[in-house]
């Protein structure tokens, strides 16, 4: 017969499955059977059998009690976002605090959410149980399964109240509501400008290394984002389509041309905050604040002397190339 310990994790299991029969969060991976037979790893076995016995996997804290109301009494103190229960509005403010108390046995990484570690114990296994039916991709999780298959659905459920668009997933409405609220919570350690997306501000750091990871292989010539890799590499693929009336300069893509047109109707709408004078590329915005804050990101690879623009640094180690240094 069954020993205790299993009877105990079988009426447990029972319980979640019954609370909520689909729920991630609560089945850390498929249970064995819904999906077919999955590799075990003693990593995720570990967690699980820790999450049905009760173990504590928390450091130095105590998880929140379920504390569930038929109103939204639950208000956040930081944003005064508003929910059910009491455990919700926890998890929620570790959004504010950064609190992570969930560790990876495996490799230390801390995960604000239950669910998070459970996603991510996989990545130790390579295992992906959720399959699209439509296209065969695989997922950690049910969540991104869920929203990678409105791709196929064309399905938008997150609207914009502002404007109207609609999004396949939360995150994205996110992301897209600040620009109607400004709000730039991405801030820069180097030279504190803020940004609304994460990625921006990654795209933007490396600015100040001077790393350049989108490389063209046909001529070499890299780049800081694969936008400007892929607008470049369309000169490689055949004549430039987009022409400009006044001068017939042409151009690779549409946004290339806007921006030169700038220099025929004399329009400059990036103005600098500290003296007003305006420019009519961002890029060069850029370069010309760099007068006031001093910042100098550009590194002379023989020396180490620091120059505020790029073409400086090209021109100073010119010198050495007369000189015959490498």
């Amino acid at each position: 017969g069954a020993s205790e310990e299993e009877k105990s994790e079988g009426t447990l299991r029972g319980k979640l499955e019954r609370k909520d029969p689909v729920s991630p969060k609560l089945k850390v991976h498929a249970l064995e059977g819904s999906l077919g037979t999955k590799k075990k790893s003693p990593v995720v076995e570990a967690f699980k059998k820790s999450l049905f016995q009760g173990e504590n996997l928390w450091h130095g804290a105590t998880p929140p009690k379920k504390i569930v109301t038929k109103e939204r009494d639950q208000e956040c103190r930081d944003c005064g976002k508003t929910f059910f229960d009491h455990s919700s509005l926890i998890r929620h403010q570790r959004t504010h605090t950064g609190e992570k108390p969930y560790d990876c046995p495996e490799c230390g990484k801390a995960f604000s959410h239950r669910s998070s570690l459970s996603r991510h114990l996989m990545s130790h296994t390579g295992e992906s149980p959720y399959e699209c039916n439509a296209c065969g991709k695989a997922f950690f999780d049910r969540s991104s399964l869920t929203v990678h298959q409105r791709i196929h659905t064309g399905e938008k459920p997150f609207k914009c109240n502002e404007c109207g668009k609609a999004f396949f997933d939360r995150s994205s409405l996110t992301r897209h509501q600040r620009i109607h609220t400004g709000e730039s919570p991405y801030e820069c350690n180097q030279c504190g400008k803020a940004f609304s997306q994460k990625s921006i501000l990654t795209r933007h750091q490396l600015i100040h290394t001077g790393r350049k990871p989108y490389e063209c292989n046909e001529c070499g010539k890299a780049f800081y984002g694969v936008s400007s890799l892929n607008r470049h590499q369309k000169a490689h693929a055949g004549e430039p389509r987009y022409q400009c009336s006044e001068c017939g300069k042409a151009f690779f893509d549409r946004s290339s041309l806007t921006q030169h047109q700038k220099i025929h109707t004399g329009d400059k709408p990036y103005e600098c905050s500290e003296c007003g004078k305006a420019f009519s590329q961002r890029c060069r915005l850029t370069r010309h604040q760099r007068v006031h804050t001093g910042e100098k990101p550009f590194e002379c690879s023989v020396c180490g002397k620091v120059f505020s623009s790029k073409s400086s640094v090209i021109q100073h180690q010119r010198r050495y190339a007369k000189q015959g240094i490498d």
